[in-house]
């Protein structure tokens, strides 16, 4: 295929416990003289947080409104007792685990204090489980109410604990008998202002899909650099032909990426007529800035590597073997300068459908597989590069939403940051095997960015 183509006496409760984001207070900003009531990121609070990461198992008392708040009991009936548990669930212990020893008993009180991060309000008389310092797990019990410790409209917790016993197989079955619902903590959604709490599905489709992107991006490399060009090429074409704007956006995805080729990939210097700084796909896919479907260039065309600057660079695409240059068309390449060669944008490529240049046969990038791969419910995908736009259709790039395929749209929910249902993405990843391989190329690039904005919205 060418290729244009998140015991004390009882205390009353007195607020409903839930574990969610934080509620913005207004849907505008208010602004006065005094104060503006606009909210405040998440992130802007994690830097006022402090403390040695202690992982525990939480464990949230589900109460009702005319419940009171009581400290756990294992010999109390299950039925009056029921927890929210979050699994690993990071605290921010302040001064490390206090040991005091009580001299007429000789009984050691193991205390301490920590916040909680944002999302999740604490009740007197929660259950910790940690590491005690000596391999043995403690049971700890909240025994004050938390303070709040508020940085304009969020706000994080502060909570004292003490050890009411060891934890031993007894404690763990109670306590499993008791929890009505399991969280998991992922940390680093707090960077990306996001509840760090997760309910199990979400959770295990979080899972999955850090392994599915870690899959595809590691079998993409795999599939598509080149050890003779040390660069990512574009696959079944005439000529050898790079896409800079493609080969960027795959050095921005990738950057945990620990395949040893991928460290090896050379980005060549096409810096002539201001072609770096252009606008394009990538730019908006990668921002998720809708607004940029009006600066980014639409449609494209091949121009010969001869015709870039004659002047030695790191990198120079003249002199890297490349024989043709991915190009918005119609760009001003301002020809007046004797440094670059002579002629314009190229002439001859090929559209989607074809596979034929200049009357001389073409390689085939779809290995025998027909494009546009259907092969289930769901999964059929937009023509690379037809009509001569940068890989997605026409109708992407109009907005034409009922002439879109499905994942396209997809990508637009993403781009305006909907939430992706990761059970929509599942399906493409499983098929992607049996894409044509300019398909595997382009719009295997765009799936990481789906699965990354399904990751995001779980």
């Amino acid at each position: 295929m060418a290729i244009l183509n998140a015991s004390k006496p009882p205390v009353q409760n007195n607020r409903d416990q839930y574990v969610e984001p934080p509620v913005k207070s207004v849907a505008e900003p208010l602004k006065t003289s005094i104060v503006e009531t606009q909210f405040t990121p998440r992130s802007a609070i994690l830097t006022h947080m402090s403390g040695a990461r202690w992982i525990v198992d939480y464990y949230s008392q589900v109460i009702g409104t005319n419940e009171e708040l009581k400290a756990f009991d294992p010999n109390q009936q299950t039925i009056y007792q029921s927890y929210r548990r979050i699994n690993r669930c990071e605290i921010l212990l302040q001064g490390g685990l206090n040991t005091a020893i009580n001299s007429p008993t000789n009984e050691a009180k193991i205390s301490g204090t920590a916040i909680l991060y944002p999302g999740l309000i604490p009740n007197q008389y929660d259950v910790i489980i940690g590491d005690i310092g000596d391999g043995r797990l403690g049971q700890f019990t909240i025994t004050e109410p938390p303070q709040r410790k508020s940085y304009f409209n969020d706000a994080a917790y502060e909570i004292n604990f003490e050890m009411a016993r060891y934890y031993d197989k007894k404690i763990e079955d109670i306590l499993d008998q008791r929890s009505v619902k399991n969280l998991f903590f992922q940390r680093d959604y707090l960077t990306y202002g996001q509840n760090p709490y997760l309910i199990e599905e979400d959770f295990h489709y979080h899972k999955n899909l850090e392994r599915y992107i870690a899959s595809l991006e590691d079998r993409w490399v795999k599939e598509f650099y080149s050890p003779a060009k040390k660069t990512f090429l574009v696959p079944g074409q005439p000529n050898i032909t790079y896409d800079p704007y493609l080969v960027s956006a795959v050095m921005a995805l990738f950057t945990q990426n620990n395949n040893n080729l991928y460290r090896q990939v050379n980005v060549l210097n096409v810096d002539d007529w201001g072609l770096n700084y252009v606008d394009n796909l990538w730019t908006m896919l990668l921002g998720r800035d809708e607004f940029k479907i009006h600066s980014i260039f639409k449609q494209f065309e091949l121009l010969g590597s001869e015709r870039f600057t004659a002047v030695a660079q790191l990198n120079g695409v003249r002199f890297s073997g490349v024989e043709e240059v991915v190009i918005p068309k119609n760009h001003d390449l301002g020809y007046g300068n004797s440094e670059y060669g002579n002629g314009g944008a190229g002439a001859g490529f090929c559209g989607a459908v074809c596979y034929t240049c200049n009357g001389s046969d073409s390689t085939k990038a779809n290995d025998t597989i027909p494009t546009e791969y259907d092969g289930t419910e769901g999964t059929k995908l937009p023509a690379v590069n037809a009509g001569g736009y940068y890989i997605l259709s026409e109708a992407f790039y109009t907005k034409d939403f009922p002439n879109m395929v499905k994942f396209e749209k997809l990508l637009w929910d993403g781009i305006l940051k909907s939430k992706i249902d990761p059970s929509d993405v599942f399906v493409y990843f499983e098929s992607y095997p049996k894409w044509s391989k300019i398909d595997r190329f382009y719009l295997g690039i765009v799936l990481v960015v789906l699965m990354r904005y399904s990751l995001r919205g779980i």
